[in-house]
C-alpha cells in the first residue's frame, strides 16, 4: 500500500489527478482499505466530483472512525456548500486525530468564513505554542491580525519567521510599504532588491511588479514578474502574472504558449480560461485550443466549464472552416 500511495502522490503532484483516482480505484479492486479510501476521496473532492468523494470518505470512517483524512475531505466538502459549522466539526475532528498543519490553516479558513476570527486566531495561537516552525500558520494569523486592526501583533508574528521564510519576509515588507504612495513604496523597495539574499526573493519581486501596474508601468511590472517566474518557475500565480503582464503590454504572441501552460496548471481558473478563449480567436489558434481543452475535459471532468468552453472553441473552429 505504501508504494501504492507514494506513486499516487507523485501524479498528484504532476497534476494528473485522473490517473492517481484510477490507481486507487485498482488498489482498492484488491483490497478495501480505508486509508486508499480516504485518499481516493481527496482526490475525487480535488477533481470536483463533491458527492462521490463524501460517499469514499464515509465509507473509510465506517471502516476506521479515526481516519483524519476522511474527515478532512467531509470538512472540505461542506465548506463548499456554505455549510461551515459542519466543515468545522469535521475539521476539529480531523486535527484532533493528527495535528497537521494543513487542519490548522483549513479549520481557521472555514471558522473565518463563518464569522468566527477570534476563535480562528486562538486556535491558531494554540497550535503554534506546540509546532512554533509552522509558517503556513504564522502567515495565516498574521492576516487575521492585519484584518482585525491589530497591525503590531500582525508584525510580531511574521517577524518571528520572515528570517527563514521568504514569502514571509516579503509579507513584512508589503505591510510596512502598505502606507505609502506605490511610487514612494517602489523607491524604497528597489534598493533592497539590490542586496544579498533578498535578490533572490521571488516574492519581493512579485510585489515590486504589483505595484509597478498600480502606477501603470507595466513593462517594468513585467521585468519584475519574469525575474519571479526566473526564481520560482512551478508557482502558476506568477505564471498568471507574466502572462496577464504581456497581454496587457500587446504581446499576445509572446504570451500565447505561457497561457497555454497556464490553463493547463490551472483549469479551474475562469481568468485564464477567458484570455484562452480570447486570444485563441484573435491569434487564429482555436484548433490549438480545442486540443487542449480536449485534454482538460479528459483530465478534470469534474470542472463543468471546461466542456462549455469546448463546445464554443468547436463551434468557432466549424464556423471559421465552413
Amino acid at each position: 500500500m505504501r508504494r501504492t500511495l507514494k506513486q499516487v502522490w507523485a501524479l498528484r503532484k504532476e497534476g494528473r489527478l485522473e490517473d492517481a483516482a484510477l490507481l486507487l480505484v485498482d488498489a482498492l479492486d484488491q483490497g478495501k482499505h480505508p486509508v486508499l479510501l480516504s485518499n481516493l476521496a481527496d482526490v475525487l473532492l480535488t477533481r470536483g466530483h463533491r458527492q462521490e468523494a463524501v460517499r469514499r470518505a464515509e465509507e473509510a470512517l465506517q471502516m476506521d472512525p479515526r481516519n483524519d483524512q476522511a474527515h478532512a475531505v467531509l470538512g472540505r466538502a461542506a465548506e463548499a456548500q456554505g455549510l461551515f459549522q459542519q466543515a468545522a466539526e469535521h475539521l476539529k475532528q480531523a486535527l484532533e486525530l493528527n495535528e497537521r498543519e494543513f487542519y490548522v490553516v483549513s479549520l481557521a479558513r472555514i471558522l473565518e468564513k463563518d464569522g468566527k476570527v477570534g476563535e480562528a486566531i486562538g486556535i491558531m495561537q494554540d497550535w503554534l505554542e506546540q509546532h512554533p516552525e509552522g509558517l503556513r500558520v504564522q502567515k495565516a494569523l498574521s492576516r487575521l491580525y492585519s484584518k482585525t486592526g491589530k497591525k503590531e501583533r500582525s508584525e510580531e508574528v511574521l517577524a518571528l519567521a520572515s528570517s527563514e521564510d521568504p514569502a514571509l519576509y516579503a509579507e513584512r515588507i508589503k505591510m510596512r510599504l502598505a502606507d505609502l504612495k506605490p511610487e514612494e513604496a517602489i523607491r524604497k523597495l528597489e534598493p533592497l532588491l539590490a542586496v544579498g539574499s533578498r535578490r533572490n526573493n521571488p516574492h519581493l519581486h512579485l510585489l515590486l511588479g504589483d505595484l509597478y501596474r498600480r502606477v501603470e508601468m507595466e513593462e517594468k511590472a513585467l521585468c519584475a514578474y519574469r525575474e519571479a517566474l526566473n526564481l520560482r518557475p512551478d508557482d502558476p500565480y506568477i505564471l498568471g502574472q507574466v502572462v496577464y503582464s504581456l497581454r496587457r503590454c500587446g504581446r499576445k504572441e509572446e504570451a500565447w504558449p505561457l497561457l497555454v501552460d497556464l490553463v493547463k496548471r490551472r483549469p479551474q481558473d475562469p481568468v485564464a480560461r477567458r484570455c484562452l478563449e480570447r486570444d485563441a480567436r484573435v491569434l487564429n489558434r482555436v484548433e490549438e485550443a480545442c486540443k487542449v481543452v480536449d485534454g482538460l475535459c479528459r483530465s478534470h471532468p469534474g470542472i463543468g466549464e471546461l466542456f462549455g468552453l469546448r463546445k464554443r472553441l468547436k463551434k468557432g473552429l466549424e464556423k471559421a472552416l465552413g
